[in-house]
């Protein structure tokens, strides 16, 4: 074992033992001050997360936090967070103890700048689920971004940010530089959940807003999700040139309907470690007769490879789209078919074929529906890549996601657009 290696051992093992004394010390320290009244919530004990974020514990056990969405976002505004009293969001997130947030109205925030979430800000959930008719709609022109606040390209673990669920909001852009990021360039975000939120662009022209996984993440779970009307979705990306500290290991999504969105259903690139993309639906992807990616593998050979992957009966549906559209449901490397990035069989192959000799990294690929003209649809494993025991996720056939995933996907209040998505999704109708 290297000498670089042993430090990266040494690192990880401080640094996990960091995160359990500072929980148990969260733990002891709400018990004492807060007692009966920090009640768990429902939106933590009841939702069975699945997949490498399955073992978050946001806000469990921390103090219930009220926010009134009509008292907008400026500065903080030092509100007690009680419900007789309750402060904006900015001010409960930038609250420095384990805690709940609930709402007590529905309606939308407009963040008039980047709500910004470092190490301070961990152990939170955001229950949207608590707020009446018509929930709660997060939008604007700023980006929300949690990260860490140390020096660039740290590996110390006091700048680590985690234990966060966010859950049955909506998340709605309105420019060009809006978007939902988990950002480990300036520190490790770990164990994040994303659970039935709705993300949507109001313009489907602009290009750059999308959500974005990069730098160094671990233990993710992206689930229930309805992506709509948007020109990219979810990105999770490494970056180059530097092996220990930016890489992404463990990343789950499942259970989420990408719908009108042009490309990006995810695109993985850049020493990405550790990703299952199961029992999800894309859907029109190519809605303006262009697609640049739908699924896309992007192994350049000036990056360190993604690898050990699993795409599981997902369904791929865009009918009304040319041959050559379809063809990109899922892309290996720069472009559909054989190509410098990834070494592939010179012919389109059939979902199943196994080709162990090529440039990409271990991907397992099984149970999809697509359309006939898919090309890179090939395993390089053969088998089911192997996941620790909290990280499996259930894996339905992807002919029955039509009756499973629809009536769940989204936050708790769909608007029309929304309840008309999944109305045609759950009838599994193949009209546009």
């Amino acid at each position: 074992m290297g000498a670089s290696t042993v430090t990266v051992f040494i690192q990880r093992t401080v640094h996990r033992h960091l995160l359990r004394t500072a929980w148990l010390w969260a733990a002891v320290w709400t018990s004492l001050i807060c007692g009966n009244a920090c009640a768990r919530s429902p939106a933590q004990t009841d939702l069975p997360f699945v997949g490498y974020g399955s073992e978050t514990r946001g806000g469990e056990g921390g103090r219930v936090m009220w926010v009134d969405p009509g008292s907008g976002d400026s500065t903080l505004d030092h509100m007690p967070c009680t419900r007789s009293a309750p402060c904006q969001l900015r001010t409960a997130l930038h609250t420095t103890q384990p805690r709940i947030i609930r709402f007590t109205a529905g309606g939308t925030i407009d963040l008039n700048q980047p709500l910004v979430l470092t190490e301070r800000h961990s152990f939170v959930t955001v229950d949207g689920a608590s707020a009446p008719s018509p929930g709660i709609t997060i939008s604007g022109n700023q980006p929300i971004i949690i990260r860490g606040s140390g020096p660039e390209n740290t590996d110390d673990p006091r700048y680590a940010t985690g234990h966060m669920v966010f859950s049955h909001l909506r998340l709605k852009g309105t420019g060009p530089v809006w978007s939902l990021s988990i950002d480990g360039q300036h520190g490790l975000v770990h164990h994040v959940v994303f659970d039935h939120l709705t993300w949507t662009m109001q313009d489907l022209a602009i290009e750059e807003p999308k959500m974005v996984i990069w730098y160094r993440a671990e233990n993710i779970t992206v689930s229930n999700m309805l992506f709509y009307d948007a020109y990219k979705g979810l990105q999770i990306s490494g970056m180059q040139n530097d092996i220990v500290k930016h890489r992404i290991d463990g990343v789950s999504l499942t259970r989420s309907v990408f719908y009108n969105v042009r490309h990006r259903q995810p695109i993985l690139r850049s020493h990405v470690h550790n990703v299952d993309v199961v029992n999800n639906i894309m859907r029109n992807y190519a809605f303006s007769n262009f697609s640049d990616s739908v699924t896309r593998i992007r192994n350049r050979a000036d990056e360190p490879r993604v690898r050990w992957v699993n795409v599981i009966n997902n369904s791929y549906q865009s009918p009304h789209n040319s041959f050559n559209e379809q063809a990109r449901s899922i892309i290996f490397g720069e472009s559909p078919g054989a190509d410098r990035d990834d070494g592939g069989p010179a012919k389109c192959s059939s979902q199943g074929d196994v080709h162990t000799n090529t440039q990409m990294g271990e991907i397992w690929v099984a149970g999809n529906t697509l359309p006939s003209a898919a090309c890179d649809v090939y395993s390089t494993t053969r088998t089911e890549i192997a996941r620790p025991a909290y990280a499996r996720i259930p894996a339905h056939p992807a002919v029955s996601l039509c009756t499973i995933v629809p009536q769940e996907v989204g936050m708790a209040y769909p608007n029309e657009r929304e309840r008309q998505i999944k109305q045609q999704l759950a009838e599994c109708d193949s009209s546009e």
